[in-house]
């Protein structure tokens, strides 16, 4: 199951006709960022 933020991404992704592979690329991307940081919320990265 993915979080209510990748499912979000992709929702507006499909409304505005991207294709499947940046979709799969976008949502791979901010899923590793989110990785990275440590899954910190954004108010708290300072």
């Amino acid at each position: 199951m993915a979080s209510p933020l990748l499912e979000s991404v992709r929702q507006e992704i499909r409304v505005r006709h991207y294709s499947l592979i940046t979709e799969k690329c976008y949502l791979y991307c901010i899923h590793r960022y989110i990785r990275f940081h440590n899954i910190k919320h954004p108010a708290r990265m300072g």
